[in-house]
């Protein structure tokens, strides 16, 4: 993981420390390696969208059975971004927490692991009748409305719901990860 190299890599080969007595800020240093995560995430995801369109117009322009919205793509792209900041946030608060590279990346396996069980629950639902309970509960909540816009379903009230959480995902995480990269304790952990 790229948290894991950014944040425990440095600590481990010993640039972290020397890294954070310069005359930058620890928040200007946090907000440059959330920047450096979020932005790789962020042309990985661009480059998947584009993909998926592209292999839409290829596979269904026989003719064919799906045609996929512009819209769908928007309300996918916008989410998945909140998606993206929320955990490079996290990877930032485990990788910090680590004392190791090898430490974080079993800390950030132990995390994603969940992450990845949650976005196989929408899966099994019907994209026309996802219950409202499925648009609260995170990472749940991301995969149901993409599954709806996919489906043509544009629920303003599902988007809202989505988006509201997802600002308090990201408000939530930052912050954690702002206060865990300014607590002594974290950062020189040995």
């Amino acid at each position: 993981s790229i948290a894991a190299d950014l944040v425990a890599g440095e600590k481990e080969r010993g640039t972290f420390e020397p890294l954070l007595s310069t005359a930058v800020g620890r928040m200007s240093i946090f907000w440059g390696k959330l920047t450096a995560i979020s932005s790789v995430a962020l042309i990985t995801l661009i480059v998947t969208l584009i993909s998926m369109v592209g292999s839409m117009l290829y596979i269904f322009s026989g003719g064919g059975g799906i045609d996929i919205s512009i819209g769908a793509f928007v309300v996918i792209g916008v989410v998945s971004v909140f998606v993206l900041v929320a955990l490079s946030s996290i990877e930032i608060s485990i990788s910090i927490f680590a004392r190791s590279m090898k430490e974080a990346n079993t800390y950030l396996g132990g995390f994603i692991v969940p992450v990845m069980i949650l976005t196989y629950v929408p899966f099994m639902m019907d994209s026309k009748n996802i219950g409202i309970l499925f648009f609260n509960i995170p990472v749940v909540n991301a995969v149901a409305v993409m599954k709806e816009a996919l489906a043509g379903v544009f629920d303003p009230m599902h988007i809202s719901i989505v988006l509201v959480w997802h600002v308090v995902y990201v408000v939530a995480t930052v912050l954690l990860a702002k206060i865990m990269f300014s607590k002594e304790e974290v950062v020189f952990r040995s």
